[in-house]
């Protein structure tokens, strides 16, 4: 008993040693990024039209993933399941290796149906995973045949990897067993993959689809407070227009999402390292580019994280007050 107390104390001390770590290196290349922005491009005159069409995508977001939650728990009304999310947002922020979004989900749920909020976080969280490799995949394509001329090399071995292993995904969550998967269910190492298949195979598909939704909604929100911040990218280049600039950062901000999501998380749900992520990935006019995208990215976390965990934290207390 002490042996197994003393193993989970290392890990979780690991664990939060690390993320601690992650998230300093992601501030020290922001900090960097941001000593070379001149000092005429921090007079930023945001276009406040478009960073409310993204605020009002919030509730759409939630509004998503409340439905997800609703049909996996399989009973219960709507207002109690938005709540366990916004809980759940609340404690994602403290939580290392978004451990903490499981851990308020399921304090918020019932303990009559934690079992099934166990399960149920599972399936949602990686349907919401495979939806993040689908678009990576289809942005490493896109920039293989649109940067690259489509000629074989590292691009288009990451883009086959990267669609080799989301398709492989998507066919395991959705009911392929090949032999590695039932043996490793015979040891019991499946964890989070296990919980997911209590969940009956017509709720998966509905899950996965609307992930997929969710995920659009995601990109569009963070191209929208680009162009709000006046994010020039690809746009300096001769010949191109507004569209061809919504697409490029529609196709960055997929590759800033699938790798963001494979980097251990820190504390604060991404902030920082998400933002580190999208310097390195988007195509940067001038340097004053790299304050934009902190920008874009910082208001991104406020609008879809910061401000829906107040709220989750705010209505659990009251409850708990009534109670």
């Amino acid at each position: 008993m002490q042996r197994t107390t003393a193993s989970s104390r290392l890990k979780f001390f690991s664990t939060l040693g690390g993320s601690i770590v992650i998230f300093a290196l992601a501030v020290a290349w922001i900090w960097h990024a941001l000593e070379q922005v001149p000092t005429q491009a921090w007079n930023v005159h945001p276009k406040w039209s478009l960073v409310l069409v993204a605020a009002l995508l919030v509730p759409a977001n939630y509004g998503l993933e409340t439905l997800k939650w609703h049909r996996l728990m399989g009973w219960g009304h709507m207002q109690d399941r938005l709540k366990e999310v916004l809980y759940g947002v609340s404690w994602s922020l403290v939580g290392p290796l978004r451990l903490g979004a499981v851990v308020g989900r399921v304090a918020a749920a019932p303990l009559a149906q934690r079992n099934q909020a166990i399960r149920a976080f599972a399936c949602s969280g990686i349907a919401q995973g495979i939806a993040t490799a689908l678009g990576a995949a289809a942005a490493l394509w896109f920039v293989d045949w649109n940067v690259w001329g489509g000629s074989f090399g590292a691009g288009q071995g990451a883009a086959m990897i990267t669609s080799v292993v989301a398709i492989g995904l998507t066919g395991l969550f959705l009911g392929w067993s090949p032999k590695f998967w039932t043996r490793l269910s015979t040891l019991g190492r499946l964890s989070t993959w296990g919980e997911s298949r209590y969940i009956a195979l017509n709720l998966r598909f509905f899950v996965l689809g609307l992930s997929l939704l969710r995920y659009l909604i995601f990109l569009f929100q963070f191209v929208l407070l680009l162009e709000a911040f006046h994010h020039a990218g690809v746009a300096r280049l001769a010949g191109v227009d507004v569209f061809e600039r919504v697409i490029d950062n529609m196709v960055s901000a997929s590759l800033t999402w699938g790798f963001t999501t494979i980097i251990p998380s820190p504390l604060l749900g991404d902030l920082g390292v998400r933002e580190a992520v999208a310097l390195h990935v988007f195509t940067l006019g001038d340097s004053g580019d790299a304050l934009i995208v902190v920008l874009a990215g910082a208001t991104l976390w406020v609008l879809n994280l910061f401000l829906p965990a107040l709220i989750g934290a705010g209505w659990v207390a009251a409850t708990q007050r009534k109670s």
